[in-house]
Parts: C-alpha cells; structure tokens; sequence
C-alpha cells in the first residue's frame, strides 16, 4: 500500500540469521517458468538505501513489475479517497466513542501537537494509519518504500505495470477498517502508534534478513489475536485473493516481480504457503 493506506498499524503497508544470508525475495518456479515474489516495507528511511542486491537483481530479471495497487497520484484521485475515508456531514469519529475512549484519543493527539478536529471527519481505520505515519515521521523513520523505489524505477525504463488490486479496493477496505467496534479499535491502534516506532526497526532488521518467522511471530498472530476480524480483511482474505492471480502469470510470456507488504508472505495463511501447496518451487534468494 502507498503511504496512505497502510495496514492497520506496522501490519500495513518483515529475523533470524543463518550461515548464509537471506532476503525477503522468493524465486517461484514451475518447470523453467519463474516468476519473482518480493516482501516490502512500506515505509523506508533513506539510511536503509541501498537495498539488498537480491531485489535489484529480481528487477532485472523481470519483464514487467505487480504491485498491491495503484497509487492515488492526481488530485481527483486523491480527493475522492479522503471522501471515501471521512463520515457523511455531520457525523465524527468522536461520536462514535466512548467519552473515555474520546479523552484517550485527544490526549494522545495534543502530545503529538495535532488537535483532534484535524483527524475527527475521518474513520477510524484511516485516522489508525496517521497516527502511526505522525509517529513515523516524528522519529525520522519515515520515506519511501520499496514499492514506491521499484515504481519510479519501472515507469522511467518503461517496464510494464500490474496491480493485484484496484485503488477503490484498497480505499474501501481502510473505509471498513474497525468501524464494527470503534472503542476497541482505536484503543488498540493507540497502543500500537505507542511503540510503532521501536517496533518499525525491529521489523526492518527482520525485513532486510528474510526472516518470516519473525514476522509471523510478531506481527501476524498478534494481529490476529488482537483483532481477527481485521487480520482477515488485511491479510488472509487479500492473499486468498490474489493466488489465482500469481497462478496465472506463468501462462503469461516474461517473468514478473511481484511487489507486496512483507507481512503477505509468512504464516500458514500467507502467500508462501499457498503457493508451496499449489505446488510451485520456491527459492528464497540470498
């Protein structure tokens, strides 16, 4: 997802080491076909740069780039997501809440400096994704992701472009995000803005050594503990979705690289798995 529509939290939009090196870039293969599979990190310092030469090597070899989606890049687009994201006139997230709930969320925005009318229009799975961008920003951690890296790269050499969702998609599903139960929602997302931060490094290490177990482990079933509903919509649903999908490119001539959230990839729900049981071959690069 592109900076505005990230997973909830660091599950938008990733460690152990062994005697040889790992990424987070798969060769998927069946028979000589190949296709290429990469985890990203949606938000990438630029002190992160240059990344590990299996993703430049990926891209190389690939005819043509998929992507999660398109990203909203005129203004109409861009205005027609913050309509699709804000309540109907005169409704609030504040109404929504519980005054308790209400008086966590203000206190939490005063000491970012951001008064709550600034993010009160919008729904609550938006207003998860910007708390956890200020808290980004805030710590320097903030820049464009792998996905963004390889985009401006494909569209200057002219590499051809897919997407495995459409944008409206992606704004829908945020839309959705949490508004079943508000309270408990951004309860969780404040806790998680808390330690996104120190949490977003640990992921990057994890990302950089391919270690899915790590991502698994701690983003994941933790998501799915604390919210399965969302983990669904985020995750298992989505990569439900997209298997026929990557199934289909090896009908295709070339060899794609496939551009998603690392978080996609690991777990018994993820996209590795179901391609191994869909009994593809898969290599993790060094």
């Amino acid at each position: 997802m592109n900076k505005f529509l990230r997973p909830l939290g660091l599950c938008l939009a990733l460690f152990s080491v062994g005697a040889v090196a790992e990424t987070s870039v798969w060769k998927v293969s069946k028979g000589n076909d190949f296709i290429y599979v990469a985890g990203t990190v949606h938000l990438l310092p630029a002190s992160e740069y240059p990344l590990p030469s299996a993703f430049n090597d990926a891209y190389r070899q690939s005819d043509s780039l998929v992507f999660e989606a398109p990203l909203p890049e005129t203004m109409a687009e861009q205005q027609k997501m913050l309509a699709t994201l804000q309540y109907p006139a005169g409704q609030t997230l504040s109404k929504q809440l519980k005054p308790a709930v209400r008086n966590q969320l203000t206190q939490y925005l005063q000491e970012l400096g951001v008064p709550l009318a600034m993010v009160d229009g919008y729904k609550p799975g938006f207003v998860a994704m910007q708390l956890t961008l200020i808290e980004m920003t805030k710590a320097g951690l903030s820049g464009d992701g792998v996905d963004k890296y390889f985009l401006t790269q494909a569209k200057s050499a002219g590499k051809p472009l897919q997407y495995l969702e459409t944008l409206e998609f992606q704004i829908d599903l945020i839309a959705k995000i949490g508004e079943e139960n508000p309270d408990e929602f951004i309860k969780l997302s404040l806790a998680e803005a808390k330690d996104s931060s120190s949490m977003l490094k640990k992921l990057i290490k994890a990302w950089r050594a391919g270690d899915m177990d790590f991502i698994d482990r701690e983003v994941l079933r933790k998501a799915k503990k604390d919210d399965e509903r969302t983990y669904r919509m985020m995750f298992s649903d989505r990569n439900q979705r997209w298997l026929p999908q990557l199934q289909q490119m090896f009908e295709q001539p070339g060899h794609e690289l496939v551009l998603v959230g690392a978080a996609h990839l690991p777990g018994d729900e993820g996209v590795l798995t179901m391609l191994r049981q869909a009994g593809f071959t898969l290599q993790q690069m060094p």
